[in-house]
């Protein structure tokens, strides 16, 4: 693969000291510069040249960039040397001198004012070219111009073949780099990959996975597609973005396998693909979705996973009354139940019951309000440990149900439920808790224990923490 980490230091300084040679040449005939307008010349050209040169090759940006900037740089070149040309058509005069015998001849500048010397032999001869009115006067310009008027002529004379040199080889650096860049982009090139490349688990419903790909070209165009089924209408497949987020349908009548392709525009037969398998959601688990506000009118939308009593928490203990509770969300992890969600919310809560230690009641009650603490955190690290490192991971203490009239552990239940929530996406500097509450308010109707939460569960007691990923 072309390489330019060594290439392109070598190459800054070749074109720099060939760019300032360059800007000699020039001078060899037409403009007769100083020896000091030669090395401000040559050390402008090479100025210019390093600062046309990215220190990064690798962006296609640079291309167009380079592009629009040798077509202004040849403009101007253009212009300023017509300009050069006019000034020394107008202006340009022989001067002969006679020096030891040998006669020469070269090209001088006038000015654009006579002297008045110059002025009376002029007036006196009206038939005399301003030449032959100039080789009267011995060939002496400062017998035949103005200085100061001459003086600023020659200047802009000057000016106008600097420019008109610089320019020229900013134009051809643009040319060069923006080629070299065109170059690299071409032998370096790579296959599109998409992240993630292997099999993604999502569940019916509001979710969505974000597919990035990963494209080495100048053209990022994509076209992105869905395969599935045959005998399956599109929209039961979903939906993807142009940038690449699927979405799966709210409702599926049937688990379904599809593929989302990513075919890149300049490399069509290079396309690649994701399986997901679309599932339906398990059923010991009652989804509900709502989209809510904070204080702040700020928006986000959750999913919020009520688990059945037959996986509650046990009275007094932070484990579940059926299986394993980490057995329990890796299961969960492998249904697809956090998949296409940003955040995952783990919900800590300690029912009413509660054991007074030596008569303290008090003690007995914060006992119960640190359990749900625990049983929040311990609940966050089997989602962790289940999905892994790239998710963020929050485990969110609501307490003990705050209740004095004593029932039954079946009776109970219901107040050990497990809870977790998924946040799909929500707007940036949102009150995350604020949202949550005013989602619990909109689903308490459809799941009591939500409006359980907001109830018999003091606001003051909710505590929100984030679970430190792995490693």
């Amino acid at each position: 693969m072309f390489g330019f980490e060594t290439f392109w230091d070598l190459m800054r300084l070749l074109l720099s000291v060939a760019s300032g040679v360059l800007a000699i040449l020039p001078y060899g005939s037409g403009f007769h510069g100083s020896v000091a307008e030669r090395w401000f010349f040559a050390l402008s050209a090479a100025v210019v040249t390093f600062l046309l040169l990215p220190d990064n090759f690798a962006h296609c940006d640079e291309i167009a960039i380079h592009r629009r900037w040798a077509i202004l740089f040849l403009l101007v070149a253009i212009t300023f040397a017509l300009a050069y040309i006019g000034i020394h058509r107008q202006f340009a005069y022989s001067q002969t001198s006679l020096r030891d015998d040998l006669k020469s001849t070269t090209t001088i500048l006038g000015g654009p004012q006579l002297t008045d010397e110059a002025t009376n032999l002029q007036n006196e001869h009206p038939e005399l070219t301003s030449q032959e009115i100039f080789d009267r006067l011995g060939a002496d310009p400062h017998r035949m111009w103005d200085r100061w008027s001459r003086m600023w002529l020659l200047l802009l004379h000057r000016a106008t073949a600097m420019i008109a040199g610089l320019t020229t080889v900013a134009a051809v650096v643009s040319v060069c780099v923006g080629a070299a860049i065109a170059y690299e982009m071409r032998t370096s090139h790579e296959p599109l990959t998409l992240q993630p490349s292997s099999d993604q688990t999502i569940l019916e419903g509001h979710r969505s996975i974000a597919i990035v790909p990963k494209l080495h070209e100048c053209n990022q165009d994509l076209t992105w597609t869905i395969d599935g089924p045959a005998n399956l209408k599109a929209d039961v497949l979903g939906e993807v973005s142009p940038s690449g987020n699927y979405f799966a349908p709210s409702v599926i009548s049937q688990d379904v396998d599809l593929y989302v392709i990513a075919t890149p525009s300049e490399h069509p037969y290079e396309h690649k693909q994701v399986k997901i398998l679309l599932r339906r959601h398990p059923e010991y688990s009652r989804p509900q979705y709502a989209v809510a506000e904070d204080s702040q009118q700020k928006q986000a939308s959750f999913v919020i996973e009520v688990l059945d009593r037959t996986y509650s928490w046990a009275i007094g203990k932070n484990r579940l009354e059926g299986p394993d509770g980490a057995t329990l969300v890796h299961r969960m992890a492998k249904d697809g139940i956090f998949n296409g969600v940003r955040q995952v919310i783990a919900i800590g809560a300690a029912s009413r019951e509660y054991t007074a230690t030596n008569g303290d009641v008090a003690a007995g009650k914060d006992r119960e309000e640190n359990r749900a603490l625990d049983r929040a955190q311990i609940l966050g690290r089997w989602i962790r440990d289940a999905v892994g490192p790239g998710q963020d991971i929050w485990a969110l203490k609501v307490g003990r149900y705050d209740e004095e009239v004593r029932l039954t552990a079946q009776e109970t239940a219901a107040e050990r439920q497990v809870v977790i929530v998924g946040v799909l996406k929500a707007d940036k500097g949102i009150d995350i808790l604020s949202a949550l509450r005013s989602a619990f308010a909109a689903k308490r109707y459809d799941e009591p224990i939500l409006g359980r939460y907001l109830d018999k569960y003091p606001s003051s007691h909710w505590h929100l923490a984030r679970i430190e990923p792995l490693g």
